[in-house]
């Protein structure tokens, strides 16, 4: 049942994907990367809500490199991934420039061999089926340098969230780089403890 409902949301995604591209959603309407947030962000702090995408950073994702430095090169499959990618990610942090989000590092690399990363931007507003909905919004995708470094200052400023053991190793396998060496291992595979984001979003409600 569960691969099913899998199954579904990555035609469903796909679908949206293309008609975004080819011009057939409104241009404000979002794309549902996911109807739910998955449960590992929901430990950490995230409430449980869609995440939704912008047609211009998809565009911006998928287009070639250059001069922008917007444009990332990513492919279409791995952006019909993200639903899954984002349930089982390689590490969680606290952004280091932004106060409002999460980065995800994924189990991906882009044309580059560059390590994918995914900023939430949490509890937001989009629009999906013409109508604003609350949801935790995916505000870039893009292949990181020096992941090794950002990592390293994340556990510096206890910004890290979550790591797994395995996939860490395999993506600094992948990638050729030593990735989160100077955390205990004991720290790996559980919650470290929930992003001070989340915390900041919601003292700033009451």
């Amino acid at each position: 049942m569960q691969e099913r409902r899998k199954m579904d949301n990555r035609a469903r995604l796909e679908k949206e994907v293309r008609q975004a591209l080819s011009g057939e959603l409104s241009k404000r309407e979002t794309i549902l990367i996911r109807a739910d947030t998955p449960m590992l962000l929901q430990q950490i702090g995230l409430k449980n809500l869609p995440i939704v995408f912008s047609q211009r950073h998809l565009r911006n994702c998928l287009h070639e490199k250059g001069r922008n430095p917007h444009w990332h090169g990513l492919d279409i499959e791995l952006m019909c991934s993200l639903a899954e990618l984002l349930e089982e990610p390689v590490a969680i942090y606290d952004s280091l420039s932004s106060e409002d989000s999460v980065v995800c590092v994924l189990s991906a690399v882009d044309c580059d061999n560059l390590p994918v990363i995914a900023s939430l931007r949490l509890d937001t507003e989009g629009q999906y089926h013409f109508e604003k909905i609350n949801s935790n919004y995916l505000t870039s995708v893009y292949g990181k340098e020096k992941l090794d470094s950002a990592l390293g200052r994340a556990i510096e400023c206890d910004f890290l969230l979550y790591a797994d053991k395995k996939r860490t190793q395999e993506l600094g396998n992948l990638i050729k780089l030593q990735l989160l060496d100077g955390l205990p291992q004991s720290e790996f595979n559980k919650i470290i403890h929930q992003s001070n984001n989340m915390s900041r979003e919601v003292n700033a409600d009451k």
